[in-house]
C-alpha cells in the first residue's frame, strides 16, 4: 500500500471524527430498533439539504439517504422503503452506516491513517472508486484466510488498482487523489448455498444483481460482488457472473455436475449485501438497491404518468438539437450528426451509444410514440408541443438519411412505424416521406409478404394500412384488412400476445373508433387468460421476505425469456397491453375495473423506477445523457432506444386507461374511485 502525507491539521481531523460521532449518535436514534436497509435517514434533515433538479430534467425519487458532517447533496431524500426490512442475512444498517463513514474519512485522510475495521457480521466487502461517474478503481476481499479484515483490504486493493492504471501521476497529485473520488461501498453477510443441479438451474435462483456470487472449489474460492457485476455490466445474465468465477478459478468450462465428476467440490453461493454509493466525493450517500435507488413501495399517484413521459420527451429531443457552437465541431459534422436523427441505446457508465446512430425501425418508433404522445390532451401543452417538434425532427431524419445509414424503405417495420407516425401528426409536413414509404408499405401488405415477417411486425404494416384507410387512401379493401387483423390475432402465440395485440387494438381503433373491442370479441377467452397471467404474476409488495436489493421490482410484470431478465423494460409491452384492454365499455365490471386501476398504477411506479433519476450520477459520467430515460433493467444501467419508445405509449395509454375507468360503469351511479 503507498503511504501518502497526511496534509491535514491534525485538529481539525480529531473535530471532523467528533463531528461525526456525535452524528452517528443522531442516527442511530433516530433510527427504530429494527433497522432497515433502505432506512439509514433522518427524513427531515436530508430533505432540508437536497437540492433540486433543474426544473427541465425528471423529479427524482425519493431516495434514501445520509449525511456525513460537510457533506453537499446529491439527491433528494425521502421516507425509507416500507418492504425493504429484510437483508436476507446482509449486514445491519447501523454498522454499514458506522463503516461507510469510516471509510469516507479513511480516504479523505489521503489514505492514511488507522485501518478501517470490518464489522462482526460482514463476511465480505466490495469498493468501487469513481471520478466524476467513471470507474478508476476497484478493490474485493472475502473474510477468511490470510483476510480476515475484507474492509480494509477492499479499500486499499481499489485505490492500489487506481493507481495501476494510471488514474492519477506525481506525488502532489497522488497525495490529493482520494479525496476526489466518489465511494460505493459493498458489505456482505455470511454466503449462502444456491440450490441446483447446474449452472442454469443455479442462475435462475436468484435475480440478475440481486445480491454477489461466491464460488468455492475445496480451499480455492472467487468472489464477484453484486456492485462489480453492476458496475461492470454484467448482472444480467446471470449465466455471465457465474463464467467469471469459473474462469477466476481457473476451472475448465464444463457445467457443475461434470465439475463434481471431475473430483472436484464446487459450489456457488449468495452473498447479500448493502450497498451505498455517493454522486461527488462530499455528497450525501444513499443506500442502492441494484442500479439505482429503490423507490417507495406505493402506486403511482396522478399526474405520474405526465411526468414521467415529459422526462423520456426531453431527453429524446435532446439528442436531436444542433451541436452548439462552443463544442467545436467542424460544420459538415455537425450537418451530419445532425441529420443522423436520435442517438443508439447508451450504456451510461460508459457513455457511449452503441451503435452511434439508432437504426431505422428504433428511431421510426420513437417518432410514432412522440407523436401519439403529441395527442393527449390531459399532458401539459409543452410537453405535447415538445413531443410534436421531437417526432417531425425524428421524421426529417427518416427521409434523407445519411448515406451511412441503412435506408428507411429497407426496414418493414421501419416503414410502418413511420407512416404511423406521419398519420398521428396529421398535416402536410411529411407528405414527401409519406410519398417514400407508401409504395413499399402496399408490396409489404400482400399475402405472400405479410407471412415472412414476425407477428408483431406483420401488426405493425396492417395498422398503417389501417392509418391510410381512415385517412381515404385505401391500400387494402376494408373487409381484407380486418379478416387479417383477425387472423393475426388468432395465429399469434399466446406468449407474443402482450407484444402484437396492442398493435392490432390500435388498427382496429382507427378502423372502427371507440367500438374497436367488439371486433376483438372473438379473440376475448385469449385475451382475458393473458390479461389474467398478467395480474396474477405482476410483483407486489411482499411481507418483507424479499431482499432488500429487490425492492426496486415492485410494479414490474415478470417476462420469461429475456435476456435482461425475468424483470425488465420488457414489462413495458405487458403495461401498453393491459391499459388497452381496460375501460373498454362491453367488457367493464366494477370488479375488474378495480383490478386495473390498481395494476396501471403500480406499473406506472415501476416505470418510475426505471427512469433514471439525479442520483444515476454515481455512476454516469455525463448525468444529464441519462437521466429521465428509461433502463434497460433495475440490474442493467443502459437505455435501449426501443425502451423509450414502448414508455411513451405505455404512458399514454396508461393515463387514457385510467381515464377511461374513472368513469362510470354502464348500470352504476356516480363516477368510479
Amino acid at each position: 500500500m503507498r503511504v501518502f502525507p497526511d496534509t491535514r491539521d491534525s485538529s481539525t481531523d480529531v473535530s471532523a471524527e467528533r463531528a461525526e460521532t456525535c452524528e452517528m449518535t443522531l442516527i442511530m436514534r433516530a433510527l427504530p430498533c429494527k433497522a432497515v436497509i433502505l432506512g439509514l435517514v433522518w427524513p427531515a434533515l436530508a430533505a432540508a439539504e437536497a437540492s433540486p433538479l433543474p426544473q427541465s430534467a425528471p423529479e427524482s425519487p425519493a431516495v434514501t439517504t445520509f449525511a456525513p458532517p460537510g457533506s453537499s447533496p446529491a439527491s433528494p431524500a425521502g421516507p425509507p422503503a416500507p418492504n425493504a426490512a429484510s437483508g436476507h442475512d446482509a449486514p445491519s444498517a447501523e454498522a454499514a452506516v458506522a463503516t461507510y463513514l469510516a471509510a469516507r474519512r479513511w480516504l479523505d485522510a489521503a489514505g492514511r491513517g488507522e485501518p478501517v475495521p470490518t464489522p462482526a457480521d460482514v463476511h465480505a466487502a466490495a469498493v468501487v472508486l469513481r471520478v466524476r461517474g467513471r470507474t478508476v478503481g476497484i478493490g474485493k476481499a472475502l473474510a477468511e484466510g490470510r483476510t480476515p479484515a475484507p474492509v480494509d483490504a477492499a479499500l486499499r486493493a481499489a485505490l492500489e488498482d487506481a493507481f495501476s492504471r494510471r488514474a492519477v501521476k506525481g506525488a502532489e497529485r497522488a497525495a490529493e487523489f482520494p479525496r476526489t473520488v466518489t465511494l460505493e461501498l459493498e458489505l456482505a453477510g455470511p454466503r449462502q448455498p444456491l440450490i441446483g443441479r447446474t449452472f442454469e438451474e443455479v442462475a435462475r435462483s436468484v435475480e440478475p444483481g440481486e445480491c454477489g456470487l461466491v464460488m468455492a472449489d475445496g480451499s480455492r474460492t472467487a468472489y464477484e460482488p453484486a456492485s462489480v457485476l453492476l458496475a461492470r455490466r454484467m448482472a444480467s445474465p446471470v449465466s455471465r457472473a457465474v463464467l467469471s468465477l469459473v474462469t477466476d478459478l481457473g476451472l475448465p468450462p464444463r457445467d457443475l455436475p461434470e465439475l463434481q465428476e471431475l473430483g472436484g467440490a464446487t459450489a456457488i453461493y449468495a452473498s447479500r449485501s448493502i450497498r451505498i454509493a455517493q454522486g461527488a466525493p462530499d455528497a450525501m450517500p444513499f443506500v442502492l438497491a441494484r442500479a439505482v435507488p429503490a423507490l417507495q413501495s406505493e402506486p403511482a399517484r396522478a399526474g405520474e404518468a405526465a411526468r414521467l413521459a415529459a422526462g423520456v420527451i426531453a431527453r429524446l429531443s435532446a439528442q436531436l438539437q444542433p451541436p452548439s457552437p462552443a463544442e467545436g465541431l467542424p460544420d459538415d459534422a455537425a450537418a451530419q450528426i445532425a441529420r443522423t436523427g436520435l442517438r443508439g441505446d447508451y450504456a451510461i457508465a460508459a457513455d457511449r451509444y452503441e451503435p452511434f446512430a439508432a437504426g431505422p425501425a428504433e428511431q421510426a418508433l420513437c417518432a410514432w410514440a412522440l407523436a401519439r404522445a403529441s395527442t393527449v390532451a390531459s399532458w401539459p401543452a409543452p410537453v405535447r408541443a415538445q413531443a410534436r417538434d421531437a417526432a417531425l425532427r425524428v421524421l426529417a431524419a427518416l427521409q434523407d438519411t445519411d448515406p451511412t445509414e441503412r435506408p428507411t424503405a429497407a426496414e418493414p417495420a421501419a416503414v410502418a412505424y413511420a407512416l404511423l407516425a406521419a398519420a398521428d401528426l396529421g398535416g402536410d409536413a411529411h407528405d414527401r416521406l409519406a410519398a417514400q414509404l407508401v409504395p413499399t408499405l402496399a408490396s409489404l401488405a400482400t399475402p405472400a409478404a405479410l407471412a415472412s415477417v414476425r407477428p408483431h411486425v406483420r401488426a405493425a404494416v396492417l395498422d398503417a394500412a389501417a392509418a391510410r384507410a381512415a385517412a381515404g387512401a385505401v391500400l387494402l379493401e376494408r373487409a381484407a384488412l380486418e379478416r387479417l387483423l383477425d387472423e393475426t390475432l388468432a395465429e399469434t402465440p399466446a406468449a407474443e400476445l402482450p407484444l402484437v395485440a396492442p398493435i392490432v387494438f390500435d388498427a382496429l381503433r382507427r378502423l372502427l373508433g371507440d367500438a374497436w373491442a367488439a371486433a376483438a370479441a372473438p379473440h376475448r377467452d385469449r385475451l382475458e387468460a393473458a390479461r389474467t397471467v398478467l395480474l396474477a404474476t405482476q410483483v407486489r409488495p411482499d411481507d418483507g421476505t424479499r431482499p432488500a436489493s429487490l425492492a426496486d421490482m415492485d410494479g414490474a410484470y415478470p417476462m420469461a425469456g429475456s435476456a435482461a431478465g425475468r424483470i425488465s423494460a420488457q414489462s413495458l409491452r405487458s403495461q401498453l397491453f393491459v391499459a388497452m384492454l381496460a375501460g373498454q365499455p362491453a367488457w367493464r365490471a366494477p370488479m375488474r375495473d378495480g383490478e386495473d386501476r390498481a395494476s396501471l398504477r403500480w406499473a406506472v411506479r415501476f416505470v418510475a423506477q426505471l427512469a433514471a433519476p439525479g442520483s444515476i450520477a454515481y455512476c454516469a459520467p455525463t448525468p444529464e445523457r441519462a437521466v429521465g430515460g428509461i433502463l434497460a433493467s433495475p440490474a442493467d444501467a443502459a437505455q435501449p432506444v426501443a425502451a423509450q419508445a414502448v414508455a411513451i405509449l405505455a404512458l399514454a395509454e396508461s393515463e387514457a386507461a385510467l381515464e377511461r375507468l374513472s368513469e362510470p360503469v354502464p348500470g352504476q351511479f356516480g363516477p368510479n374511485p
